[in-house]
C-alpha cells in the first residue's frame, strides 16, 4: 500500500475458513506493527462485517453463513509526516465456532510519500574505534532515494570525547552526498597517555537544504582507551640504625649514595688522624 495514491494502492487481508459454516462466524483479530494501530492514524480497515473493539488494535470480521472467505481492505492515510515505510500486521485470535490455523498472521507495508521531494538522510556507526594502533572507524550517512545531484549534509559531533584532544575527524560539520547515495565520516583516535576509559563520539544529522533528516538521525561510536591505571606507590621498607628504616624501591638509591659519601668521609678523617 502507499500514501501517494491511497485510493488505488491499498492492501488486503484475506481470511479463509477451511469449510463454510451454516451460521455466521465472527473472527477476532489484533493489529500490530510499526504503523499506528489507532484507526485513522496511518490507515483504515474496511470490508463487510468489519468492526473494531474500542479504538483498536482489536477488531473482528463476520463471515456469512455458506461463505468461506472475508476480505479486509487496508487504505493508507495520506498524512504530512516524514516516515519510513511502516508495517501493519493482522493476527487472528481465538474465538467461538472456529480454530486458528496456519498461517494466522499477515502484513501489509505502507510506503511513505512525505519527504518534500527531497531525499531522507540517516546515519549509522560502523563499529568502535580504539587508541591502540590507533584504529579508526566510520559513520555512514545515507540519502534515500539517491539524490540526482550532490547535496551538502550538515551534522554535529558531540559526546564525551573531545575533538582535537581525543580524536580527529575527516569532516567536522558537513559531508557531500553524491549520486552514489552515501558518504562517510572517519573518526581517528589520538593515542595519548591518559587513563580515560571508554569515551563516545555522537554524530547527529542537522537540518539543511535539499534533504530531510530521517531516523536514525544520530549514531554513537565508542573510542576504546589503551592506558591502564598508574602503578601504586611503593610500600614499606627494611629497618636500619640511626635515622631509621629506608623505603624500598627508588628511595634506596639516595640512601646508598649517602652511605658511600659517609664512608669516604670516615676514610679521609682516619687518614688525616694518622698523619697527625
Amino acid at each position: 500500500a502507499a500514501e501517494a495514491t491511497p485510493a488505488t494502492e491499498t492492501g488486503e487481508y484475506l481470511i479463509t475458513l477451511s469449510q463454510a459454516a451454516t451460521v455466521p462466524i465472527t473472527v477476532n483479530f489484533t493489529m500490530s506493527g510499526t504503523a499506528s494501530t489507532t484507526p485513522g492514524d496511518d490507515y483504515n480497515l474496511s470490508g463487510t462485517g468489519v468492526t473494531f473493539t474500542g479504538a483498536g488494535p482489536s477488531g473482528s470480521v463476520t463471515i456469512a453463513a455458506g461463505v468461506t472467505t472475508a476480505s479486509i481492505i487496508l487504505t493508507p492515510v495520506d498524512d504530512t509526516l516524514v516516515e519510513s515505510a511502516e508495517v501493519a500486521t493482522m493476527t487472528i485470535n481465538t474465538g467461538t465456532g472456529y480454530q486458528v490455523g496456519t498461517p494466522s498472521q499477515g502484513s501489509v507495508t505502507i510506503a511513505d510519500n512525505d519527504s518534500g521531494g527531497n531525499p531522507v538522510v540517516t546515519v549509522v556507526s560502523n563499529g568502535n574505534a580504539s587508541e591502540t594502533g590507533p584504529t579508526a572507524n566510520t559513520f555512514t550517512l545515507t540519502a534515500s532515494p539517491v539524490p540526482t545531484g550532490a547535496i551538502t549534509v550538515n551534522f554535529q559531533l558531540t559526546g564525551t570525547a573531545t575533538i582535537g584532544a581525543d580524536y580527529t575527524a575527516s569532516s567536522t560539520v558537513s559531508v557531500t552526498i553524491g549520486i552514489g547515495g552515501s558518504a562517510t565520516v572517519t573518526i581517528t583516535p589520538i593515542d595519548d597517555t591518559l587513563n580515560e576509559g571508554t569515551e563516545t563520539v555522537v554524530l547527529t544529522v542537522t537540518a539543511g537544504v535539499g534533504y530531510t533528516v530521517g531516523a536514525p538521525g544520530s549514531a554513537t561510536m565508542n573510542i576504546i582507551d589503551n592506558d591502564g591505571a598508574p602503578p601504586a606507590p611503593p610500600t614499606g621498607g627494611g629497618g636500619g640504625g640511626g635515622g631509621g628504616g629506608c623505603a624500598a624501591g627508588a628511595s634506596n638509591a639516595p640512601w646508598l649514595v649517602l652511605m658511600a659519601i659517609l664512608a669516604g668521609f670516615v676514610a679521609v678523617s682516619r687518614l688525616r688522624a694518622a698523619r697527625q
